[in-house]
C-alpha cells in the first residue's frame, strides 16, 4: 500500500509540474490518476488536494463549469476534516470560480443551484477573521470590492475597498517594523 501511496503522491507532482509548464491537459490526466489512488485508498486530504489541483487545471482550460465542480469538492472535503485554513482556501477558489464565470452575486449561471462569487468571498472573509490572517482579510475585501462593484452596490464595493485599504496599510506597517527590527 505505501508503495501505492507513494506512487498517487508522485502523479500529484508530475502533475503540478505540468501545470507550471502551461500543459494544462496533460495535468489534469496526473491529477485524475492521483485522484484514483485516493479515492480507492480513502485518503480524503489527498482527494482534497487532487480536486483542487483539477479546478485550478479547468480554470485554465476554460471549463470553468469543471473547476467549478472540483473547487466545491474540495471544499466539501475540507469542511469534512474540520481544517478551516484549507476551507478558507477552497472558498476563495470557488468565488474566483464562480467570479470567472461572471456570477458576482446575481443568477447569471444557467444551474440551478447558481454559485455566488460574493457568497464564497464573504465565507472566505468571515473564515480569515476567525483565523487571525489579515493577508486573507485583505485579499477578500479585494475580491468583494469586485463582486459588488459587478452588481452595482457601489456603497458596499466603497465599504470593502476602504477595508482593504486599512488592512492592507496595517500589514504594511507590520511588514516594515519587522524589516527595520532585523536590522537592528
Amino acid at each position: 500500500m505505501k508503495d501505492v501511496v507513494a506512487c498517487g503522491r508522485t502523479y500529484g507532482n508530475i502533475g503540478n509540474s505540468y501545470y507550471m509548464l502551461g500543459d494544462y491537459a496533460t495535468a489534469v490526466y496526473y491529477h485524475n490518476k492521483r485522484l484514483d489512488i485516493a479515492r480507492r485508498y480513502g485518503d480524503r486530504a489527498a482527494m482534497r488536494r487532487a480536486y483542487t489541483n483539477l479546478g485550478n487545471a479547468y480554470i485554465f482550460l476554460s471549463e470553468t463549469a469543471k473547476a467549478l465542480e472540483y473547487y466545491r469538492l474540495a471544499l466539501s472535503v475540507a469542511a469534512e476534516l474540520h481544517d478551516e485554513v484549507i476551507e478558507a482556501q477552497c472558498c476563495f477558489n470557488v468565488g474566483n470560480g464562480a467570479a470567472i464565470c461572471g456570477d458576482h452575486g446575481t443568477e447569471l449561471l444557467a444551474s440551478s443551484n447558481c454559485i455566488s462569487a460574493t457568497e464564497y468571498h464573504t465565507r472566505y472573509l468571515k473564515l480569515a477573521r476567525n483565523l487571525g490572517d489579515r493577508a486573507a482579510e485583505s485579499r477578500a475585501c479585494a475580491a468583494l470590492v469586485i463582486d459588488f462593484r459587478k452588481q452595482r452596490m457601489i456603497e458596499k464595493a466603497i465599504y470593502f475597498c476602504v477595508l482593504h485599504g486599512h488592512i492592507s496599510i496595517e500589514i504594511w506597517r507590520i511588514s516594515n517594523a519587522l524589516n527595520l527590527q532585523s536590522l537592528l
